[in-house]
C-alpha cells in the first residue's frame, strides 16, 4: 500500500507533458514521445563475503547472474517542460543459504517496477541575475557528483540512526520522490539548490526531509559543492509520534564534494578522453550528535569497545578517472574511509521501533569492526562500442545481496572483511 501510494504521489507530480496540448497553447508545440533504454546481462562471483547477523556464515566463489530491462519514454512538450517515464524488469536468482527450506525461493525471480516518473522544467534567462531554473519532480535518480562510479554519494544513500551507508552494483545515484530546484546564477557558475523528498525506501516511511545545495564550478579546473539535509525533518508516522519516538530518527547531514581536472593546465591534452584524469573527492557529516542511540555501558565495560564520537559519522572517499588514452571509456577507481565500529546496517535493532546502532554481538568480531573494516576500495572499467558496452566493477563495497533464509538477514552488507571482494562483469545493449 505504501509502495503504491508513493508511485502514485511520483505519477501526479510528472503527468503533465504527455497530455497532448490544445493548438495555439504551451508554445504551439506538439508533445511528442520518445523512447530509449537498454538491456543488460550480468554475471560475477562474489569471491569472498559474509551473510546473516554476524561473521560467521562465508560466501565463497558465489555465482551471481541477473539481468535487466529499462524502457524509457520522455516528452518533449514545450521548449520548456520534458517529462519521463522509466520502466524496468529485474530478474535474478536470491543467494542461497544453508539451511533455508523454501524450494520455490532456488527459483529465478523476477521483480517489474516504476524506475522513474519525473517531470523537468527548465528556463534559461537572458540579462537577468538568475541565468536558470530548473524544477524536478517525481520519482527520479540524483546524484551530487557526476564522477562517481559506485562509493559516495552520501547525501541520500546514508542512514543517520542507525548509521549505515549504502552502495548499489552499477547505480551511483539516489531514487528521491519529491521535488528540487537549482537556480544558476554567475553565468551559471553557482547553482543554488533546494529540495523536498519523501521518505519511501528507509522506514519511517513518507517523513519529509528539507534539504539544500551549493556548486561552483569557476572554471573548467575545479568544481566544488556541498549540501545539507534535515533528515525526517517533518514526520508524517502517527503512530510513531503517539509512541514519542519519532524524532529519534531525525538528524542533519552536511555533504562536501570536490573534483580537479588538471588537463586545462597542461595544455589541454586532448588524446585523452573529456574525464580522464578527473580527481574527485567527498566527505559527510552523518548527524550532528556523537550519539548513535546505543547502549554502550555494557560494551564498554573492559575499555575495549569505543564511546561514541563523531569521527564515527564521516565517510571520506576520494577516487580518479585513470587515462588509457581512449582506449577505454572509463578506468575510475574509489577509496572510502569510514571508521565506525558498528554494522554496516540501515535496519539496526528495531525490536521496539527504535533506530538503535547495532554493535557486533560476539567480542571476537568488534576488532574487525572497529579496526579492519573501515576502507573500502572500487575499481570500474567501461567500453562502448556503438550501441554495446561492457561494463566491470571489481569491489570491497556496501553491496547487500539477498539470501534465500531470510532470517539471517537482508539489511547488511556482504563483504565486510577487508579480504572479501567481487567481480562482476555486464554486458549492455542501449536502444
Amino acid at each position: 500500500m505504501k509502495k503504491a501510494m508513493g508511485l502514485l504521489f511520483a505519477g501526479i507530480l510528472s503527468l503533465g507533458s504527455f497530455v497532448q496540448p490544445a493548438a495555439g497553447t504551451l508554445d504551439s508545440l506538439q508533445s511528442k514521445i520518445n523512447l530509449s533504454g537498454f538491456g543488460y546481462y550480468m554475471f560475477g562471483d562474489i569471491v569472498k563475503g559474509e551473510y546473516g547477523d554476524d561473521i560467521g556464515n562465508t560466501f565463497e566463489n558465489q555465482w551471481v547472474s541477473t539481468s535487466l530491462m529499462h524502457i524509457n519514454f520522455s516528452s518533449n512538450a514545450t521548449t520548456w517542460l520534458i517529462t519521463k517515464l522509466g520502466f524496468e524488469m529485474y530478474a535474478d536468482f536470491p543467494l542461497k543459504s544453508a539451511n533455508a527450506m523454501d524450494k520455490g525461493s532456488y527459483f529465478r525471480t523476477y521483480t517489474a517496477y516504476l524506475a522513474s516518473a519525473e517531470g523537468i522544467m527548465h528556463w534559461d534567462f537572458t540579462n537577468l541575475i538568475v541565468n536558470s531554473l530548473v524544477v524536478e519532480s517525481g520519482l527520479f535518480p540524483y546524484t551530487s557528483n557526476s564522477q562517481v562510479k559506485n562509493l559516495g554519494n552520501y547525501m541520500y544513500r546514508s542512514t543517520i540512526h542507525p548509521l549505515s551507508v549504502q552502495t548499489k552494483v552499477d547505480y551511483p545515484w539516489a531514487d528521491l520522490l519529491g521535488v528540487r530546484a537549482e537556480a544558476g546564477i554567475l553565468d551559471n557558475k553557482l547553482k543554488l539548490g533546494a529540495f523536498l523528498t519523501s521518505e519511501f525506501i528507509y522506514v519511517p516511511f513518507f517523513d519529509l526531509t528539507p534539504a539544500f545545495s551549493l556548486d561552483y564550478t569557476p572554471n573548467k579546473i575545479i568544481d566544488i559543492g556541498g549540501a545539507i539535509a534535515f533528515h525526517h525533518a517533518v514526520q508524517l508516522d502517527g503512530a510513531l509520534l503517539a509512541d514519542s519516538i519519532g524524532k529519534k530518527w531525525q538528524g542533519t547531514k552536511i555533504d562536501a564534494k570536490a573534483v580537479f581536472d588538471p588537463k586545462p593546465l597542461l595544455g589541454g591534452l586532448t588524446f585523452m578522453g573529456e574525464d580522464e584524469g578527473k580527481i574527485y573527492c567527498e566527505a559527510a557529516l552523518l548527524g550532528l550528535k556523537d550519539s548513535l542511540e546505543v547502549d554502550t555501558v555494557e560494551l564498554n565495560a573492559n575499555g575495549q569497545f569505543p564511546a561514541p564520537t563523531l569521527l564515527h559519522h564521516i565517510p571520506i572517499m576520494v577516487g580518479v578517472n585513470v587515462p588509457t588514452g581512449k582506449i577505454l571509456d572509463c578506468f575510475a577507481v574509489e577509496l572510502e574511509y569510514f571508521k565506525s565500529p558498528y554494522i554496516n546496517d540501515w535496519f539496526g535493532l528495531f525490536d521496539n521501533q527504535s533506530p538503535l546502532a547495532r554493535p557486533p554481538m560476539l567480542a571476537g568480531d568488534w576488532d574487525n569492526y572497529i579496526n579492519k573494516d573501515n576502507i573500502k576500495w572500487s575499481v570500474y572499467l567501461k567500453k562502448v562500442m556503438g550501441k554495446f558496452e561492457a561494463r566491470s566493477i571489481i569491489a570491497n563495497d556496501h553491496t547487500i545481496y539477498k539470501v534465500v533464509n531470510q532470517q539471517l538477514g537482508n539489511f547488511e552488507q556482504t563483504m565486510k572483511k577487508p579480504k572479501d571482494w567481487q567481480w562482476l562483469v555486464q554486458l549492455r545493449y542501449n536502444l
